[in-house]
């Protein structure tokens, strides 16, 4: 062999092996999360959040969605809400509108400028309902719940995109 061929040769192997691992991790790094239906990247995890209302509003009453002890209302980007859980222990049927206001409310009449973006009866069950939705929530704009038929709580799950 000649000389310093040794060398090159290990040296292009130490340098494919080093671009591999790079390759592996990056790639091991960025998964997406399934949640509900929406690819979540793993990068953007920060901008999940889980939103909720007051326990315990009255029936026929609207709710608009909190975070972290107060409305929730995105300033910078859309918000995509992909999933609604509400305790339907009451084992009474309802209606179930999903929207998004100029204001907020708190278990009361409804909200300025409301547009609904989800409307559905709930079935007569004495359990969790988790409706897989996908409501885009403008900028600005504070995500609501309204239900009737019984008390509810409710909580969801929204991404900023």
């Amino acid at each position: 062999m000649r000389a310093y061929t040794e060398y090159v040769f290990l040296t292009t192997i130490a340098f494919l092996l080093f671009i591999s691992y790079l390759v592996i991790t990056v790639r091991s790094d960025s998964v997406d999360f399934d949640v509900s239906g929406i690819k979540v990247p793993n990068e953007a995890i920060n901008n999940v959040y889980q939103l909720y209302i007051d326990d315990n509003c009255t029936s026929g009453s609207y709710s608009s969605f909190k975070n972290s002890g107060s409305f929730y209302s995105s300033t910078s980007k859309d918000i995509l809400i992909s999933s609604v859980t509400l305790p339907t222990t009451n084992a009474a049927s309802g209606i179930i509108k999903i929207g998004y206001a100029d204001t907020t409310v708190a278990c009361g009449s409804v909200p300025t400028n409301p547009v609904i973006k989800y409307i559905n009866s709930s079935p007569d069950v004495d359990n969790f309902l988790k409706l897989d939705v996908l409501i885009n929530v403008p900028v600005s704009k504070y995500p609501f719940i309204y239900v009737s038929g019984f008390d509810y709580s409710a909580a969801a799950l929204g991404t900023e995109h």
